[in-house]
């Protein structure tokens, strides 16, 4: 499995819905406010409030980092995410730039066969 890196993204959205299946109205409402379009999903930006900027930079070109103020309590959704779409009957939304996900290319609607 690989490591990650502490990027934030994947606490930094809730996801709403996915876009397959959602009616002309929903989609045109979701966007006339703003909502973010991702992978096949409608995204609400929110910073998970326990995640926090670390001050690890070496040099200035270093990406910045986050962690989670409650790693060892966090919630049962958090701790189950490994960077796959689909795990044990759950959806989830995993950021282009995860590590975690054997960089992904999927890109679009999900379907059955991203669901690994």
């Amino acid at each position: 499995m690989n490591e990650c890196s502490r990027c934030g993204k994947c606490c930094s959205f809730i996801v709403l819905s996915r876009i397959q299946g959602a009616t002309k109205d929903s989609k045109e409402y979701a966007r006339a406010h703003g909502l973010t379009e991702d992978q096949g999903y409608f995204l609400i930006p929110y910073k998970c409030p326990h995640l926090h900027q670390t001050y690890e930079r070496f040099e200035s070109n270093d990406p910045v980092t986050y962690y989670c103020d409650i790693h060892d309590t966090k919630p049962k959704i958090c701790k189950d995410f490994d960077g796959k779409h689909y795990k044990n009957h759950v959806l989830y939304w995993v950021p282009k730039e995860c590590t975690l996900s054997n960089k992904n290319k999927d890109s679009g609607v999900l379907s059955n066969k991203n669901w690994t």
